[in-house]
């Protein structure tokens, strides 16, 4: 698998009309938060495949796999009929999400279980390794992804990661106006802000203070102990589990693309906040990006450039914010957060034509970024990604087979007829319940410290009984 791979990735390269640029934090336990991007093209300019992955808290392990794993999706789609294309991504993009969330889920299991394996018989020293492993399927990121060809742009996104298309108007000037998508505002956000969203958990009976409680954010990838939470307590009973308000469904767009687009910026939420605790309202952000992009059309990274005039602003103000009544200023305190941003530059190969006004054209920068930045996608990370994957892969099957010859087990056989069996029985679930009073006293517990008190409280009591 590894080899096949690496002859489809000879195909792709860094992108030169694309830069990123990326800030770190480190938290108290110096575990570091850094959003991870990717901005390669195929060789022959037909394709392009960019994306940021944002995450949600100091675990790295949803982003950095979900990173891997965009990549290898997506680079495997076939491009050549562009007809069955605009069909069919949709699906493509929807089944990426999908497979994220199950891929993150096995991959935690099998190293929570490796780490119990060879640990036993358990004791209070085994509980504080397996503790990270619980860490671990509570980690979650944000993904928002765009593939370019030819005609289209196909957009498909989960959380709070914005977009900005920007193009030229009627007159030559850079703009984005609202009569093409945007993905800038709150409202198009999957967060509880979101009208559509809102009226997704209302179809789903999910109380809305339960939403705003456990999350402000209604899509994601990973965080799998609050999705398995939130899935159970917002059901009327035990059959209805399988509606789940967190969810990893992309929001999906396709765009049709034009010879007066000029790029596209994606950006993490912090940035954005960072803009409005400068004072710039939220219908001006793309006009200052704009701005900080003409000025500085002619360096090798605009995305640095931008993010870091965009902190010497931000830290000015706050500075002005922490001057006392004598004047003198205080010791400023800033909540660093970690930052990602890509602009792609859409390469038009006529661009005097293309544009209409041949002044414009000096506006395309010729020459971007060409090293690597800080949290950026490289082939090296995915070809040990995917050698490390197919070990673990190798490893599963041999020991499901094991397992299935020396069980004792008698497995269901499926009807004729073809019906499928659900996963759980739910009926035979709640005998088990009736029958172990304990059992049921235990569960109606656990579940009571997620809902209340959350994860930490539950790892709390269980460290306590060991």
């Amino acid at each position: 698998m590894a080899s096949n791979m690496n002859k489809v990735m000879e195909r792709f390269t860094p992108c030169p009309f694309t830069c990123v640029s990326t800030k770190s934090k480190t938290d108290d336990d110096k575990r570091r938060q850094l959003p991870r991007v990717c901005r390669y093209r195929s060789k022959d300019r037909q394709i392009g495949l960019y994306f940021i992955v944002d995450p949600i808290d100091s675990i790295m392990v949803a982003s950095d796999i979900s990173a891997n794993l965009l990549f290898q999706h997506l680079i495997n789609i076939d491009f050549t009929d562009e007809q069955h294309l605009q069909i069919r991504m949709e699906i493509y993009f929807q089944n990426m999400f999908f497979d994220l969330d199950h891929r993150l889920l096995q991959m935690t299991f099998d190293r929570t279980e490796e780490k119990i394996a060879k640990n036993l018989p358990f004791n209070s020293g085994a509980a504080e390794k397996i503790l990270p492993s619980i860490e671990e399927a509570d980690s979650g990121c944000f993904a928002f992804a765009a593939v370019t060809t030819k005609t289209h742009i196909y957009i498909a996104y989960v959380g709070t990661i914005r977009a900005i298309l920007i193009y030229y108007d009627e007159n030559g000037d850079l703009v984005a106006s609202d009569n093409r998508p945007q993905f800038y505002r709150d409202g198009s956000l999957h967060t509880i802000l979101n009208d559509d969203e809102r009226l997704r958990l209302k179809k789903l009976d999910v109380d809305e203070t339960f939403a705003q409680k456990n999350s402000k954010y209604t899509r994601c990838v990973g965080k799998l102990c609050e999705k398995l939470l939130s899935s159970t307590v917002t059901a009327n009973d035990l059959t209805e589990c399988k509606c789940n308000p967190l969810s990893c469904e992309p929001a999906y767009c396709e765009i049709p693309f034009n010879s007066k687009d000029y790029a596209l910026v994606i950006l993490t939420d912090n940035i954005y906040q960072m803009y409005l605790k400068t004072g710039i309202c939220e219908d001006d952000i793309p006009k200052d990006i704009i701005r900080l992009m003409t000025e500085k059309k002619n360096s090798m990274n605009s995305a640095e450039i931008i993010l870091s005039e965009l902190e010497t602003k931000y830290y000015r103000q706050m500075s002005d914010d922490t001057v006392d009544s004598d004047h003198e200023l205080q010791q400023p305190h800033f909540d660093y957060q970690h930052m990602g941003m890509l602009i792609h530059y859409f390469y038009h190969p006529e661009a005097s034509s293309a544009v209409g006004n041949s002044t414009t054209t000096t506006n395309i920068p010729k020459s971007i970024q060409l090293r690597p930045d800080d949290g950026e996608i490289t082939f090296s990370e995915i070809n040990k990604f995917i050698a490390t994957h197919d070990e673990l892969q190798k490893q599963r099957i041999q020991k499901t087979d094991l397992q299935r010859s020396n069980s004792k087990h008698e497995y269901e056989v499926h009807l004729q007829n073809g019906t499928i069996e659900s996963y759980v029985n739910f009926d035979k679930y709640e005998k088990l319940l009736s029958d172990n009073p304990d059992l049921n006293q235990t569960i109606k517990t656990i579940t009571a410290l997620l809902e209340h008190e959350g994860p930490e409280t539950l790892l709390y009591e269980f460290e306590k009984l060991i």
